[in-house]
């Protein structure tokens, strides 16, 4: 892997998903190819993450990609130097989160 190359891997990715998503394509399980998923994956990223950018860049404008990389730098750097390249067994159950509508001290 070139690590020189990460941002402009990502800012390509992410411009993908954007235009997938406004094209009508839905889904994180199938917005991917094997290719992207494989370097997603390398950089301690998900298509889920790719795809929350892109339903959030369609609908509301936000993040763009400058934020996008910066955020996925950040998580980038602690899947390399702190998790030494190997993905958490921990992972978030949706199923148990609260829904968006639930509202915590007034605030959904």
């Amino acid at each position: 892997m070139k690590h020189y190359d990460f941002a402009q891997k990502f800012r390509l990715l992410y411009d993908k998903a954007v235009a997938r998503f406004a094209a009508g394509k839905r889904g994180a399980d199938e917005f991917c190819t094997a290719d992207e998923i494989a370097f997603l994956v390398a950089n301690g990223l998900t298509a889920q993450h790719l795809y929350d950018y892109a339903e959030d860049h369609n609908n509301y404008g936000e993040p763009g990609a400058d934020n996008a990389l910066a955020i996925e730098c950040v998580r980038r750097d602690y899947f390399l130097n702190v998790q030494n390249g190997k993905a958490s067994s921990t992972v978030l159950n949706v199923e148990k989160m609260p829904s968006k509508t639930d509202a915590v001290r007034g605030i959904e």
